[in-house]
């Protein structure tokens, strides 16, 4: 009797604290008037900037507010969170203005986002806009990063995100900002970076400098979803591409070492589109950045819409990467392109319904390259040295091909095939034998 007496008194002692609710986290949420923005495109708001993310690193972290407003940096923003904060938002106003899908017409692809918080990067070659570090996670959204008429650098990244698990920049407009001398307009470093709903419109870097308008560096991740890069846009600044065309629109840089938290480096790039500005559309050119680190695990590819540049290059240029799979994409306007897409060391690759026409209508691999596979799709010529290289019908009209290396002839008919290899010979394909002739 007196053990049940004891054990009923233990479970009314335990029952206020098993019932007692965890207390609730506040998000602070701060306005960036209040610490003295003025938001008239003409006073500097840098200081108040500055001053509001200190005073989210107090807090622990949260929201930061921009209300409508023209919104200039002359002095460079900078806050590093690590061991203050592990959250942060910068939201504008928000706009329900769609982006426009890929296949729109250029008119349409061309119009803004009707965002009513707009920034002026105006901190010039020297310094970077916007430098934010140290972060679980960054959201950015809602806002128009804008460049000034006249100026040939904004500023030398006008957003320089750096140890941030998470950084997504969503529903936001970057227009008429130039980065003429190595920098770009968004780079990440060390970061897993997700761009979505958003519009690059006549901006640019410059590819003497192998800067790109997006870049990469020692990366986790990167994700670019129902975004358009053009070379224009309807605002009075039509545009600064005029200047310098980008190495590319997105760099892919060099991932990051792998470890046991993050073991993976993926690349996905789904419903955008690439104008023919940047010299490659998308790259991934890992040799040229200090340390090297390991080679992607993939690249994907959906629903690209992609005007590849007159400038004699490629639509994408691929170095050493594990996978790449490219589906339903479309590559063309071009009157001077070298190919839609160059592989270079990537062991397997898989291109499925792609459609490469007007002067962008050639495929190529090099030696280096393990197995690439071509399915469903339009191209004129194929130019694959690949160790092993899979095709289907109907066939382009030219295949080079490295002659010592197997053809798959599973997915052909009987129908006999010319083959110009890279040492003029021509080869008589069928379904059963690679002959010389």
């Amino acid at each position: 009797m007196t053990r049940i007496v004891l054990c009923l008194l233990g479970l009314c002692l335990l029952l206020p604290c098993l019932t007692q609710a965890a207390p609730a986290t506040e998000t602070q949420e701060l306005n960036v008037r209040d610490f003295g923005a003025v938001g008239d495109g003409v006073t500097n708001d840098g200081p108040a900037f500055q001053a509001a993310l200190d005073a989210l690193a107090t807090a622990g972290g949260g929201t930061l507010f921009v209300p409508a407003g023209q919104y200039a940096i002359t002095t460079p923003v900078s806050k590093n969170f690590a061991g203050l904060a592990s959250s942060i938002t910068i939201k504008g106003v928000e706009s329900l203005t769609p982006v426009s899908p890929p296949s729109a017409p250029g008119s349409e692809l061309a119009e803004g986002l009707d965002l009513l918080t707009e920034v002026y990067p105006r901190t010039g070659i020297p310094e970077n806009a916007f430098s934010i570090s140290g972060l679980q996670t960054l959201f950015v959204r809602d806002i128009a990063f804008v460049g000034t008429e006249g100026v040939l650098t904004d500023a030398a990244n006008t957003l320089f995100l750096s140890d941030i698990d998470k950084a997504q920049i969503k529903h936001s407009e970057f227009y008429g900002l130039a980065s003429i001398f190595g920098g770009s307009i968004v780079t990440s470093q060390r970061s897993d970076l997700e761009i979505t709903q958003c519009k690059f419109l006549g901006s640019t870097a410059t590819s003497g400098a192998y800067a790109p308008v997006v870049q990469n560096v020692e990366w986790y991740g990167i994700t670019v979803s129902d975004s358009v890069f053009l070379d224009y846009g309807t605002r009075t600044l039509f545009s600064k591409t005029f200047l310098s065309a980008p190495i590319s629109w997105v760099s892919l840089g060099n991932a990051a070492a792998v470890t046991n938290h993050s073991p993976r480096r993926e690349a996905v790039f789904r419903n955008i589109f690439l104008d023919e500005g940047g010299y490659w559309g998308l790259s991934s050119l890992p040799w040229r950045f200090n340390p090297p680190r390991g080679p992607i695990d993939l690249i994907y590819i959906t629903g690209l819409q992609m005007n590849v540049s007159n400038f004699g290059q490629y639509g994408h240029w691929f170095f050493d990467a594990e996978r790449v799979f490219i589906e339903n994409s479309r590559y063309g306007w071009s009157h001077n392109a070298a190919a839609a897409i160059n592989l270079t060391n990537v062991d397997a690759v898989i291109l499925d319904k792609l459609t490469c026409e007007a002067d962008a209508d050639k495929i190529v691999a090099d030696s280096l390259t393990g197995e690439l596979t071509v399915i469903n799709s339009t191209y004129t010529e194929l130019i694959s040295l690949a160790q092993k290289t899979n095709t289907s019908i109907p066939p382009p009209k030219t295949i080079r091909c490295n002659t010592s290396a197997p053809v798959s002839p599973r997915c052909w008919d009987a129908t006999q095939i010319r083959l110009l290899t890279t040492t003029g010979q021509i080869c008589l394909f069928t379904a059963s034998a690679i002959r010389l002739v």
